[in-house]
């Protein structure tokens, strides 16, 4: 510790954890509350169907099941501890924004989209699948690293059989968005564990397994964006297409270049077998139908642009303390900027944006200092740049993901 300060003494130390031998218990029922909860809020939203407070016990279920390791020495002393504080400034402040604005706090906050919960999940969602990628390392159970590799992107397939009938009605509702939002965060959080399980593990790039796990999650994800695309979701479509881009990358950086050709390959044996009749159905059924009347400005990107003309004046209603409720007064209801930093500058002014900025900047520092954002961090905060507004959940449940130093772990 000693020499770690006098190297680095701008910066904590930094306490790696031991790496676990037993079964991650609890890690498993996070993740199978994680993806019931989902898959349940998924189905909740694309048919329209009114939440109660049951559905909010999967937020108590997996918090109930992580509570031992999150106050854990060696998770509490791996906290991003300034970005989680200027994270905790940054709500204080939209709590006072909300007041001003005399809006409902809980739905924002603290409801089944609200922000508080998504980012305890993010972070809870961190140290599980820390937990089970160590244990898979170190295992070196061939069931084990099979399991792990395939099994999430398998998951995929129960949300996209929950909202098959909804799709097939084919009606445009506001409700798409939450179903985008919450497809996301399950597609983030099954790369995450996936990336993580090939980072650790020579055996899964030796054996393809990573190739395996890629095409699985390319098929599977490719179903369930299609049917939250019939809802009219044009955003889902982006997520899909980055997040297969980001597979790509992180099995040309982690197999081996036969491996790679076989992904290739087995992708576009998948996309001449299912992909034009699905592109045809979207192009005829859904608002990409715009494509085929050789009109390249769909109707969501078309109304985008129209709004974002409003930015300057509703910026310049309160540039520096914002004003939550400007888009009732400036272009009428729901003509909010769709843009992570945009909205956070009409809605919070510069002082929330100055916040909220610090608060990404130092939750995405490694352990030597450096900016250093996760792949699917940018992938989701780009996003989120060009098409939702900032209180849009994958956001904030990579703020709580991207809120703890990861630990040393041995390659299995």
């Amino acid at each position: 510790m000693a020499e770690y300060l006098r190297i680095n003494p701008a910066f904590p130390p930094v306490y790696h954890a031991p790496l676990p031998q037993r079964l991650p218990v609890s890690a498993l029922v996070f993740f199978a509350t994680f993806l019931l909860l989902l898959s349940r809020t998924i189905y909740l939203d694309a048919n329209e169907i009114l939440s109660t407070r049951v559905d909010l016990m999967g937020f108590v279920v997996m918090g109930i099941a992580m509570l031992p390791r999150l106050i854990s020495s060696d998770v509490i002393m791996r906290v991003k501890t300034i970005g989680v504080t200027l994270i905790a400034v940054f709500l204080f402040y939209l709590l006072i924004a909300l007041i001003a604005a005399d809006r409902e706090i809980l739905p924002v906050l603290m409801s089944r989209h609200g922000l508080v919960p998504w980012l305890l999940v993010g972070f809870m969602a961190a140290v599980a699948t820390e937990d089970i990628t160590a244990y898979v390392a170190n295992s070196r159970n061939p069931l084990a690293l099979s399991l792990g590799l395939i099994g999430p992107p398998m998951v995929l397939l129960i949300p996209a059989y929950a909202i098959r009938d909804a799709s097939e009605g084919i009606v445009e509702t506001i409700s798409y968005q939450q179903v985008a939002g919450s497809a996301t965060i399950l597609m983030v959080g099954v790369v995450l564990i996936m990336q993580s399980l090939w980072k650790t593990s020579v055996q899964a790039r030796a054996t393809g397994l990573a190739v395996i796990s890629a095409t699985i999650y390319i098929s599977t994800s490719m179903v369930l964006t299609y049917l939250i695309a019939k809802l009219q979701s044009t955003s889902i479509v982006l997520v899909f297409l980055a997040l297969s881009c980001s597979i790509g990358f992180l099995v040309l950086r982690h197999v081996s270049i036969v491996s790679l050709f076989g992904l290739v390959l087995t992708v576009a044996v998948l996309g001449f077998a299912f992909v034009p009749e699905l592109l045809t159905d979207l192009l005829e059924t859904t608002r990409f139908s715009a494509l085929t009347e050789g009109d390249w400005m769909i109707s969501s990107v078309r109304a985008r642009l129209s709004i974002l003309e409003l930015f300057w004046d509703q910026w310049a209603s309160s540039p520096f303390t914002g004003d939550y409720v400007v888009e009732e007064r400036i272009g009428g209801h729901g003509n909010y900027v769709h843009s992570l930093p945009l909205s956070l500058l009409t809605h919070l002014g510069v002082f929330g944006f100055a916040i909220f900025a610090w608060a990404f900047y130092f939750v995405s520092r490694s352990t030597n200092g450096s900016f250093r954002p996760s792949l699917l961090t940018l992938i989701v905060f780009a996003i989120s740049t060009v098409s939702t507004f900032f209180s849009w959940t994958p956001v904030w449940f990579m703020l709580g993901a991207s809120a703890l130093f990861s630990s040393e772990k041995s390659p299995a």
